[in-house]
This record gives structure tokens, sequence and C-alpha cells, in this order.
């Protein structure tokens, strides 16, 4: 028999209490939800620079006098998710679930003499008590989540040449459309072979790439051949706190599911996103066409995003005034061989908010909302997003990527309201704990399919060393 969920979370809560241990500020690298493979230890090299209780596991010298050295870190989560009601809006027979998400992740990180990398990430995922089905974003017993190696050409002052293969994580930019997919329990990875140009605050990146397919079982993950996905993604800076990113995307995917059907899709993304931050005022603005063929008939879709923020840094609470608002085509005619319902690609589980109930495709959306800092280690978000579809023809869709059954051709475009509330503790440089809470009011679409309003409560304590 299993042990609670709750028995399980104490325990987990309690050894991560103790394991954290006050760490001064210093020259290291920020323990969050970027690549592990994005730390470097190199300053370690210096013994005065070894403050943190981990520092002897995160550079050990291979050899007197060598530049060459060995990193080990890792991660432990579990994350508590509760529908209190109405987990898939009631549609399903499935009236409230409430689980344990745990994630346990282990690597090395290898460097011989600055010019040859190698990089190893296991995972350990596994979920308990859950009443719905377990998905593929959330069981797999122990597996390899990254391993590649890295060749490092120098070719003059600050300029370089990486060549990576291997499996490995791979966001880029905002990660609208290719992310970590770090809310779920299980991130996303790629078996790719990339190559990268770095000058400066110049570089960029050409790839080639399949998504990893996670099976349950130990070591029996594979790649996706079903899915082609291949690109070239720059950036550059333009002026003063303000920069720009240039990109195409490839993704050739058998079986794609739409609200018109089942077609082998071919789809090609031409993007730019502006993004930076002058006198309190921070921004990111994102725009993508996409074009191909689904089966027979063309792609033609689109979207729009930003999101926008002024921060007030001398009031108390250093408040941020955010809005978001974004816009993604839907299809015209799901009775024709035409498909203009963007594909978001590979995109973060909770795009709108931790609920992760709707998907990124045939939307409009507008959200205002507001960050507050009632310490230096707490952070408070809260604020409303507002949903429309593009297109009433079309579906709503959740994620991944599904059509929800009925809605396409009926009701209005106004899909729901959702308010929301997050709240983090930094405890320490090691130790994270999260909670949120989100209601989803919903519209006459979904309520003319059975649905009704959902709310969700969730929590998450993560220790990263």
């Amino acid at each position: 028999m299993r042990p609670s969920t709750a028995y399980k979370a104490y325990i987990l809560a309690a050894i991560l209490f103790v394991l954290a241990m006050p760490v001064q500020a210093g020259q290291r690298p920020v323990l969050g939800s970027a690549p592990r493979y994005n730390e470097n230890y190199a300053f370690l090299a210096d013994p005065s620079q070894r403050r943190d209780v981990f520092d002897p596991i995160k550079f050990i010298r291979l050899g007197e006098g060598t530049e060459s050295y060995i990193s080990f870190g890792g991660e432990v989560r579990a994350r508590n998710e509760g529908f209190i009601n109405n987990p898939l809006f009631g549609i399903s027979p499935l009236k409230s679930d409430n689980y344990l998400l745990h994630r346990t992740l282990a690597h090395a990180d290898l460097y011989i003499n600055d010019h040859f990398r190698s990089f190893f990430q296991l995972g350990y995922h596994d979920v308990y008590s859950k009443s719905g089905a377990v998905t593929s974003t959330e069981r797999d017993k122990l597996d390899l989540q990254q391993g590649f190696v890295e060749v490092k050409f120098s070719m003059g002052e600050n300029e370089n040449l990486f060549a990576r293969i291997g499996r490995q994580e791979m966001p880029l930019g905002s990660q609208r459309l290719v992310s970590v997919r770090d809310g779920p329990n299980i991130r996303l990875s790629f078996d790719a072979a990339r190559i990268t140009y770095v000058q400066g605050d110049y570089n960029l990146t050409g790839f080639i790439a399949h998504p990893v397919a996670v099976k349950q079982d130990m070591f029996d993950d594979v790649s996706d051949y079903t899915q082609d996905f291949w690109g070239v993604y720059g950036t550059l800076p333009i002026a003063s706190g303000l920069k720009a990113d240039l990109y195409y995307l490839g993704l050739d995917r058998k079986g794609a599911r739409f609200a018109q059907g089942i077609e082998h899709e071919k789809r090609h993304s031409i993007g730019t996103r502006i993004f930076g931050a002058s006198s309190g005022f921070d921004y990111n603005f994102e725009g993508v066409y996409q074009f191909g063929s689904f089966g027979q008939g063309d792609i033609n879709a689109w979207t729009v995003a930003s999101d926008t923020g002024y921060s007030l840094k001398n009031l108390p609470y250093q408040p941020r005034l955010g809005l978001k608002l974004n816009i993604a085509s839907g299809d015209r005619n799901k009775n024709d061989q035409d498909l203009n319902t963007f594909n978001a690609l590979f995109p973060r589980g909770s795009y709108f908010t931790e609920n992760a109930l709707i998907g990124p495709a045939n939307f409009i959306d507008a959200q205002p909302n507001i960050t507050l800092k009632p310490r230096d280690d707490v952070t408070l978000n809260f604020g409303a997003d507002i949903l429309w579809r593009e297109n009433t023809n079309d579906a709503i869709y959740r994620q991944p990527n599904i059509a929800i059954a009925g809605t396409a051709g009926r009701g209005d475009k106004y899909t729901g309201t959702q308010g929301f509330v997050v709240s983090t503790w930094q405890v320490d440089p090691h130790l994270s704990v999260t909670a949120t809470y989100v209601h989803f009011a919903v519209g006459d679409a979904i309520e003319s399919v059975g649905g009704g309003d959902s709310d969700y409560i969730g929590s998450w304590i993560s220790y990263r060393f």
C-alpha cells in the first residue's frame, strides 16, 4: 500500500526544511526553473568564494593545474494539485481530484579544459492518489532526463561556436513556443543536435530535434519520430535596454489533432520578439505567422502577444503593474480542408494560470495583474485573465491542444474569466515554497456542453542544490 499523499508531503517538507541553510550572497548561479546546464561554477576555483554547504560538490577539480572539473547537483520537488470541483470543467464524470506529484532530478556536469563538456541528468517522477487518468507529463520511473556532449570552438575574443548533441532541454526566448514545461511534473526534453554561435550579445542557434516520448517504466523513453522539429533562432541587441529575437521554426507532425480532424501537419513559423526594460518599464512583444499544410489543405495562422509592466520600486511592497494582451487565430471553417488554428508547438503547461485548463489556440485574452514584494524573499502576484475565442467556428482548446468536444460553432466568443493569486517564498537560495488559487468562471459555450466553474488550489515545495 502506498503512503497517503498528506503523509508523503509532510515528510518531504520536513526533510527539505532541515536541509535549508543560510548562504551568503556571492558570484553564483541563481537556482530556478532555467535548465541546470546554464549554471557555471568555475568561479569556485577560488577557495574564498566557497560559502555554500554544497560547494564541495559543485566544483571538483580533475587534477592539479588543470581547468577541468566536475559539478554535481539536483532537485527535489513535491507538488500538490487540488481541483476542488470540475477538473475538466465537469465535462467528464470526475468532479474533483486531489493528488501529489513528486519529482527528483540529479545531474553531473563535466568540463574538460573549457573545450569539451558533457551533461547528464536522471529523473524520477511519480504521482500519488490521483483519481483521474495519469498523463505522460506525470509519471516516469527512473530515466534519462538530459544527456548531451558539447564541443566549444574559440574563434576570437568573445566569439565562440558550440556544437551539442544528445538529450536536452531547449527553451527558446520567452518560452511561448518552446518551453522547459516546469509546471507539469516532467519537464520537456528533446533529442537534438544544435550549433550555437555567440559573439558578445549576439547569438544564433540552429537545430534539428525530436521531442522525447515519455513512457512510465525505467529507461524506456525514446525519440518521438512522429514529430520532426527544426529551426534557427537568433538574438541581437538593438539599443540600450532593447533586444530582438528573430526566428524560424519548422514542425512535421503525423496525426495532428484539431477540431477540424486528424491529419499530417507540416507547419512553418516565422516570428520576432522585441523585449527590454527602461525607466521602470519592462516590455515583451512577440508576433508569429504560420503557414504550411494540414492534410490536403493549407495552414494560415498567426498570433500576437504582449507582456508589459511598470515597477514602482520606491513604494512600499515595490508594486509592478502588469498587463498581458494576447491573441491567436482560430479556424474559420472546420468543414473545409484549410486550417487557421494557431499551434503554439511546445508551450508551457500552465500557459495562462497554474490550473492549465485552457490551451493557447483560438483565443483572445487580457490579463491585468499586480506583483507585490511584502519582503525581499516573498513575492505575491494576483490578477484576472479574461478569455474569448478568436473565432467561434473553431473550438475552445484545453492543454495539450485538445479541442473541447462540441464547442466548435456553438456559443458566443466569451470563454470565461480566471481570477488567480500566486505567492512564492524564497526561503534561501535552495528552498522555495509556492501556493496558488485559481477560480475559473466559465462562459456559455462551455456551459452548453455540460461544463461548469472550476476551483483549483496548488502548492509546491522545491529544493535545489
